[in-house]
This record gives structure tokens, C-alpha cells and sequence, in this order.
């Protein structure tokens, strides 16, 4: 898996919380490999299923770098739905950057007709080649896909990119917007679609993807990068038992937030999804190891199983003020047809430590440790409700402002590593990203402080 770096560049990108049962999609080897659900179109109304990624590279067929800043909404009928997630993104092992980048997913109902969009937009894209002179570049890439669902369930769908100043070796070959599937052949290294787009199997939505490459000489022959991935489709409706979603590395900060880099959801329909990731930094603020979110749910009739993980390999915050070795938060929830039961089996945090000191004390569901001069750290926080559980391995809330090599994070901004969210509810707006409790943390960080008001307000 190739390490990716993520820097905190302004944008802040809010995050909505909610899970999801997205339909998988990939890009692998130049194949879209779609799971879960029929290809057949329903009257409405249907299921909306909406995904937008930043990039994703593959060899030979698998995945190598997983989505990163996933953002998706599925398994809902519900309409006036808007969800977005994004950041800036660097993976060295390919020269691939990307200043910032966001992916939003909405929603729309007018009468029968429903309307789903999904959109990508990358700045500042380099890609291969140096520095100085990327093979690829462009100084912007949007995304758009747009499916419709009549009031007969007839599904139309359009997709569109448009390029700024799109170079190939410092030279323009595109501005503007671009021609369905434009290949472009790269002597040496393979070839290049623009504005590809794939048709969803029982024409029922559309693929759009920004750029596609598949490299098929060199030493990274058998490599496949995606970069903006945007999909929106309608399956038919079903009763929704079991979703959720598992997400690691948020930083909640004001304007230096950051969304997850790596999410996934659960299936609703039944089956098991994955999102990788290696490596990932915020300098000073966040670094970890390898990443693996899933998402997985057994459906029956009556009974229905589902799970959410997020497992971390090493995971370092505030510049290794709080350290821990590997760490996996898992939700899970089993239904009977009338009641949902809860549970963190599997949940483990090894290796803690504070400012170099392993931590000796239980690791308790709900275990707080105030750290003097900087906040409190949640270990393995639990909260629940009849009809969800959200488990968070690590969470750093900061009751002051703490200095990081690119600025200062401010009071009351909240640091999560590795995140495992289930739920047992039907139809409600779910999404890949998922938001901090704030009110609940401030609630609680406040009630220690001498001036509880004054720090609530």
C-alpha cells in the first residue's frame, strides 16, 4: 500500500453524522466492479446511492491506496440530503498531489421525480514526474454525475468534467470542459482517459471519472490511479435494518478541519466493504499507521447482523504526546425483528502512552485521562442509544489552544482515531462522513471548568 500524507490547508469541511450502506464500487484494473443490490429500476420512490472520492490507485487489480475522502449517501429515499468531505492529499510513492480537494453528495425530490449528484474537485493536481515537472498536471478537475429517476422509474444520467489547464509534460493538451471518454496515449508509461464514463449496469446511473490511468510500462506497469471519482445511481426500495460506517483520522478544528481519509460503510443489503489506507499524516498534529475500515451486515428475516471496524497499525498525536501501538474500535448490532442489541466486542487499545509514560490504569469503556495543559483523552468512548453505537478507540479533545508546526489548533478542537459506528434504523439520510458530538463534548469538557457558562458560550 503507497504511504499518503495529508496536509491541513484552511477549508473546513463539516461533517454530518450519519452512516451508510454504499453500494461498493472500485475502480480496478479499468473495470468498475459494482456489489449489493439489483440493477433493476423501481418506481419510486427508490434508493438513492451517491459516492465522490478524491483518488484511488490499484495494482494488479487490487487496491493499493484506498478512496481517499470518501463521501456517499445510500440505502434512503430521503430527499434534501447534502453531505461533504475533503482535504489535501499527497502520495509519494507516485508524485500524486492534490491541494485541496472536496466531495459532496446531495439529494432532491420534486413530486415523484428524484434527483441524485455526485461531484469531485481537485486543485492544484500534480501527478508522476518531479516537482518541477510533473507528468501530469492541472490546476483544477471537477466532477459531476447527475442521475434522475422519473416518476415511471426511468433512470437518465449525464456526467461532465471540466479541466484547468490539464498539462502532460508542461504542455496543455486540455482546458475546459472535455468529450466523453478522451484518451489520451502517454508514450512510455500507458494511457490516459479523461471524462470516463461507465454505465451502470440495468441503466439504472452513471460513473464519471476524472482521470483514469492505467500504466502499462515501467516499473509501474500494472498500476491504475483514479483521480476524482464520482457516481450517482437509484436502486430498488428495500427496508433498511442495518447500517453504518467506520472512519479514522478527523480533525474537528475550526477552519483547519480535516474530514476522514479513509471511510467505509455497511452494505444494507447484505455483504462486506473495505476502504485501505497507509500511512497518514498531519504533521504535528495526527500521524498513523495502516489503516483498514469495514463494514459488514448479515440480513435476514427476521434476524439481521451487522459490524463496523476500524483498526489502526500505531497511531501518534500532538507530535507524540499521546502514542498507542495498534488500536481497533469495532461496533456491532444483532436484530430480531423487534429488538436491536448492541456491543464493542473486539474493541482493543494497545500500548498507550502519555508524553512518553505507558499508561497502566484500566482502558474501561469511557476511560478519561486529562492531560494538564492540553485537554482530555477519551479511550474506547462508547454512546449509544436504542438504536445505535458509536465507538471511538481514541479521541483528544483540547480544552485550549495547542501550537503544531502549521499554525495553532484552537479550543475545544476534538482529535479521532479510528471510529466504528453501527445502527439499526430504516431509511434515514445516511453519509460516509460522521460529526463530532460537539455539543456533547463541550457539554461534558465545560462541566470541569471553573466557569462552566462562560466556556459553553
Amino acid at each position: 500500500m503507497r504511504e499518503v500524507q495529508v496536509r491541513c490547508r484552511g477549508g473546513r469541511f463539516r461533517l454530518a453524522r450519519s452512516v451508510s450502506g454504499i453500494v461498493a464500487a472500485a475502480v480496478a484494473g479499468g473495470t468498475i466492479v459494482l456489489t449489493g443490490g439489483s440493477a433493476t429500476a423501481a418506481s419510486p420512490p427508490a434508493m438513492y446511492d451517491q459516492l465522490a472520492y478524491s483518488t484511488q490507485v490499484t495494482v494488479g487489480g487490487v487496491i493499493d491506496s484506498g478512496a481517499t475522502f470518501p463521501e456517499g449517501l445510500g440505502c434512503t429515499t430521503a430527499s434534501g440530503v447534502s453531505r461533504s468531505n475533503g482535504g489535501a492529499v499527497s502520495i509519494p510513492a507516485l508524485s500524486l498531489n492534490a491541494g485541496a480537494s472536496t466531495n459532496t453528495v446531495s439529494t432532491l425530490a420534486v413530486g415523484p421525480v428524484q434527483t441524485g449528484t455526485s461531484t469531485s474537485q481537485l486543485l492544484g493536481l500534480s501527478l508522476l514526474g518531479t516537482p518541477l515537472l510533473p507528468l501530469i498536471s492541472a490546476d483544477a478537475i471537477d466532477i459531476t454525475t447527475t442521475a434522475t429517476s422519473a416518476a415511471d422509474g426511468t433512470v437518465t444520467s449525464t456526467g461532465s468534467v471540466t479541466v484547468t489547464d490539464l498539462k502532460l509534460s508542461g504542455i496543455t493538451i486540455l482546458n475546459g470542459a472535455v468529450a466523453p471518454n478522451t484518451g489520451i496515449a502517454i508514450p512510455g508509461v500507458g494511457s490516459l482517459v479523461v471524462n470516463r464514463q461507465i454505465p451502470v449496469p440495468g441503466n439504472i446511473g452513471l460513473v464519471t471519472i476524472g482521470l483514469s490511468l492505467d500504466i502499462t510500462l515501467g516499473p509501474l506497469a500494472g498500476t491504475s490511479i483514479t483521480v476524482g471519482y464520482a457516481h450517482s445511481f437509484f436502486r430498488p426500495p428495500l427496508p433498511v435494518i442495518i447500517s453504518g460506517v467506520a472512519y479514522s483520522n478527523l480533525v474537528s478544528a475550526g477552519p483547519l478541519t480535516v474530514g476522514p481519509l479513509a471511510a467505509t460503510g455497511v452494505p444494507c443489503t447484505g455483504g462486506t466493504s473495505t476502504d485501505t489506507s497507509l500511512g497518514i499524516t498531519i504533521p504535528g498534529v495526527i500521524t498513523v499507521g495502516a489503516i483498514t475500515e469495514t463494514g459488514e451486515a448479515t440480513v435476514g428475516s427476521p434476524d439481521s447482523s451487522g459490524s463496523t471496524t476500524s483498526t489502526i497499525a500505531g497511531v501518534s498525536l500532538l507530535g507524540g504526546l499521546v502514542t498507542a501501538g495498534a488500536i481497533t474500535a469495532k461496533a456491532n448490532v444483532s436484530y430480531d425483528g423487534s429488538t436491536s442489541t448492541f456491543d464493542s466486542t473486539g474493541t482493543s487499545i494497545a500500548d498507550l502512552a502519555i508524553a512518553g509514560v505507558p499508561y497502566v490504569g484500566p482502558l474501561d469503556p469511557g476511560t478519561e485521562i486529562p492531560i494538564p495543559g492540553v485537554g482530555v483523552l477519551f479511550v474506547n468512548r462508547q454512546i449509544s442509544d436504542a438504536t445505535s453505537l458509536s465507538v471511538r478507540a481514541l479521541e483528544l479533545v483540547l480544552t485550549g489552544p495547542v501550537l503544531y508546526p502549521g499554525g495553532t489548533l484552537p479550543t475545544y478542537s476534538v482529535l479521532q482515531a479510528g471510529v466504528a459506528n453501527i445502527y439499526a434504523v430504516a431509511d434515514e439520510p445516511i453519509g460516509l462522513s460522521a460529526q463530532v458530538d460537539q455539543i456533547d463534548l463541550l457539554n461534558k469538557v465545560c462541566s470541569e471548568q471553573e466557569d462552566a457558562v462562560a466556556c459553553l458560550t
